[in-house]
């Protein structure tokens, strides 16, 4: 029962391949006539629609019953052919975002050191050292920035791109790692004077004496209205 149960596993897992082969088939035939026409060359995609069409045709005859290995390696092959073509198209549409990420955080930047050579009081306490720190780096980022968007500017959509989204990421994070904290230091706090502090206290101890004694010269005139009237009192009595 045990080797069975193997087998079955096994013919489960070779059919698994061989399906997987003949979706990647149907699914990039669609995808190159249509959603990725664009990014393959005219004379690439017929040779990779033909090889597809030589695939299935293979699929239906001797390649119906193959061993597991094999349509690994036919699924391979075929990738080898399209996987290039969907990370054109996929960096196409991530890159613009990456692109537009990483120019926020030089236009963010560049407000500060404005803000900075304006001697804006927010800023006052970042010393210059930081500032030329802060230079330096959006000079280097925002020069890399100009030149990759330029050169992958200039290629068509069915050439490989010249910089990545997840590059132009690594940059922007590069970017902020050195500049954000040097903006965002928070200024120190600045303490009263240690003689200001004992005037303050002691003015509040005379203020409180004062007070009490207030308090107590109150509180003797009122007794001293109410006894006559005590006394008037007993009078009439």
């Amino acid at each position: 029962e045990g080797e069975m149960m193997m087998q079955d596993k096994l013919e489960k897992e070779r059919c698994d391949a061989k399906n997987a082969v003949e979706e990647y088939v149907y699914e990039m035939r669609d995808k190159i006539a249509n959603v990725l026409a664009q990014f393959i060359k005219e004379e690439d995609a017929e040779k990779f629609g033909s090889l597809l069409t030589q695939t299935e045709d293979w699929l239906y005859d001797e390649g119906d019953d193959q061993l597991k290995q094999v349509y690994i390696d036919k699924l391979k092959e075929l990738k080898k052919h399209g996987s290039p073509v969907e990370d054109r198209y996929r960096e196409h549409c991530e890159r613009p975002i990456a692109f537009e990420e990483l120019g926020k955080s030089i236009t963010h930047i560049r407000k500060f050191l404005d803000l900075v050579a304006n001697k804006d009081e927010k800023y006052d306490h970042i010393e210059t050292g930081d500032v030329d720190k802060v230079k330096k780096c959006l000079n280097e980022k925002s020069e890399w920035y100009e030149k990759n968007m330029n050169a992958q500017n200039q290629l068509k959509l069915f050439e490989n791109p010249t910089v990545l989204a997840s590059q132009i990421m690594s940059t922007k994070k590069s970017l902020d790692s050195v500049c954000n904290p040097i903006i965002n230091k928070p200024k120190p706090k600045v303490e009263p004077p240690k003689e200001e502090k004992k005037e303050n206290k002691e003015g509040n101890k005379d203020g409180q004496k004062d007070s009490a004694a207030g308090e107590k010269s109150a509180n003797n005139s009122a007794e001293s209205e109410a006894k006559p009237e005590s006394k008037q009192e007993m009078e009439v009595d």
